[in-house]
């Protein structure tokens, strides 16, 4: 049984992370332009259809969906399309992304589009373990409810580390599978996924409040700079540079997690050390 050290850990993830934006880049900027197209032709529809730029919750623009019903149909086929497409295109991301850093295997040409059987599995596994980690927070949930019921809002904490600790640590464990997807493994199971991790429960859940820390980190930075963009930028300017910088960031939150996950494999399937 090997004992993750969760500094040295996170550690590796972030530089990971940093030292690979270039190679990520390279590798995803196709799924990054099919993804934007589709969202830049739902914000032309909107503004040709509604004129105006302003988002779906706009209390304008729902008394307008409300008055043409039929194109609020189309708006909810295109924000499903645009949630598939952004599934499929995580999950090629990551199979790729995997394989690049387990086999220094580099995604050329449309291969870089790859949607095969790999992506399908990683998929469909991810939503399966997704289900599991939220059927375990559902107890969790309610007994924080309860906390929360009592104490108010002081209670806040407490039933954010509550959740954090009890089910992140499951997501985590049983996604190290998910790397194995990719490298083509279909003799590694879930089962093993629990196994190979069993006594890291702890330093687990440190690895992910650690890497929750940042997520926060990097959306106070996102609400400093969308302020800053307010005031420099002219307002449908401003709403456009906000948009850039939300999806870059989540780009690179979403590289982070996918190496945190290839971490994890390296070191409890491969027995890589840090």
């Amino acid at each position: 049984m090997r004992i993750l050290p969760i500094g040295t850990a996170f550690g590796h993830v972030m530089s990971s992370t940093l030292n690979n934006l270039r190679f990520a880049f390279h590798s995803q900027w196709p799924w990054m332009l099919v993804w934007s197209t589709l969202l830049a032709g739902l914000m032309l529809t909107m503004y040709v259809a509604l004129g105006t730029t302003a988002g779906l919750s706009d209390p304008a623009v729902q008394e307008k969906m409300r008055e043409m019903p039929g194109l609020a149909a189309l708006f909810a086929v295109w924000i499903i399309a645009l949630l598939v497409v952004g599934l499929v295109a995580v999950a090629s991301v990551a199979v790729n992304w995997h394989r690049y850093v387990l086999k220094d295997e580099l995604p050329v040409g449309m291969a870089r589009l790859r949607v095969d059987d790999l992506v399908w599995r990683y998929l469909g596994n991810v939503l399966l373990i997704t289900l599991i980690a939220g059927l375990v927070g559902v107890p969790v949930a309610i007994v924080a409810s309860l906390i929360f019921a009592f104490l108010g809002p002081v209670g806040a904490p407490f039933i954010l580390a509550a959740i954090l600790l009890a089910v992140m640590p499951v997501f985590y464990r049983l996604s190290v599978k998910l790397p194995a997807i990719a490298m083509g493994r279909k003799d590694f199971t879930l089962r093993d996924a629990w196994q190979t991790t069993q006594g890291n429960w702890w330093q687990i859940a440190g690895l992910a409040v650690l890497l929750t820390i940042i997520s926060f980190a990097a959306a106070l930075l996102m609400f400093g700079v969308t302020l800053l963009l307010q005031m420099l930028l002219p307002g449908q300017l401003a709403d456009l540079a906000d948009l850039v910088v939300q999806l870059a960031a989540n780009w690179v939150l979403t590289v982070l997690s996918i190496t945190t996950l290839t971490s994890l494999y390296g070191f409890f399937v491969e027995g890589r050390d840090f």
